[in-house]
C-alpha cells in the first residue's frame, strides 16, 4: 500500500470494526497500516471481507496475515504440490524451479532433491509427511542462507574443470597431424 490507499485502507478498517462491534483506536489503525504496509490494498480489503465474513472479534494482525496468505498448513501442501510438479517436470536430472527458502529447506531436511526424486511410491506418503513437518519447522524459523536445489546434470557439470575451446588430441596428449 501507499498514501494514495489510505483513504480506502481506513474505510476497510472501519467497515470491520463496525461489523464485529468494535471501537478502533487512531493507534490500533496505525499499527495495522505500518504492518500491512507490504500488502496490496485489494489482498487488505479482501481480507477485511473475509474476517467480517467469519470472524467474530475484531482479528489480531496475525489473523488477517492468516487469511491474506493462508495458514502454514495451506502453505505447506501449496509447497508440496509445486515440488511434485518440479519432480514431474525436471526430474532428479534437471535443477528444479524453485526458489522459495523455506521450500527449498524442507526438500533438503528430506534428503536434497535427487533423493526426493527417487523416492520409491509407498514412501510417497512418509516423505509428504516429513516434508510437511519441515515446511512447517522452517515457516517459524526460516533458514538464513539456503543454496538453490542442483539436480544431477547441474551437479556434475559445476565438477568439470573451466576450460576454453579444447582442440581434437588435447584430452589425450597426443598431437593430430593433419596432412
Amino acid at each position: 500500500m501507499n498514501e494514495n490507499d489510505k483513504p480506502r485502507f481506513k474505510i476497510a478498517i472501519a467497515a470491520l470494526a463496525e461489523a464485529l462491534d468494535y471501537e478502533c483506536p487512531a493507534t490500533r489503525q496505525k499499527t495495522y497500516w505500518l504492518l500491512f504496509g507490504h500488502v496490496s490494498i485489494e489482498s487488505f480489503e479482501s481480507a477485511c471481507e473475509q474476517a467480517m465474513r467469519t470472524l467474530r472479534w475484531f482479528p489480531k494482525p496475525a489473523e488477517l496475515f492468516e487469511i491474506i496468505n493462508g495458514s502454514a498448513t495451506d502453505r505447506a501442501e501449496a509447497a508440496w504440490l509445486l515440488a511434485e510438479r518440479e519432480v514431474l517436470r525436471v526430474g532428479y536430472r534437471r535443477s528444479p524451479a524453485i526458489d522459495c527458502p523455506v521450500t527449498i529447506a524442507a526438500i533438503e531436511s528430506c534428503g536434497g532433491w535427487e533423493r526426493f526424486c527417487s523416492v520409491p511410491e509407498k514412501e510417497v506418503p512418509f516423505v509428504k509427511r516429513d516434508f510437511l513437518k519441515a515446511f512447517g519447522a522452517f515457516v517459524h524459523a526460516p533458514p538464513r542462507v539456503v543454496q538453490p536445489l542442483i539436480g544431477e546434470v547441474d551437479r556434475l557439470r559445476d565438477r568439470l574443470p573451466k576450460r576454453g575451446p579444447v582442440r581434437i588430441g588435447e584430452l589425450t596428449g597426443e598431437v593430430l597431424r593433419i596432412r
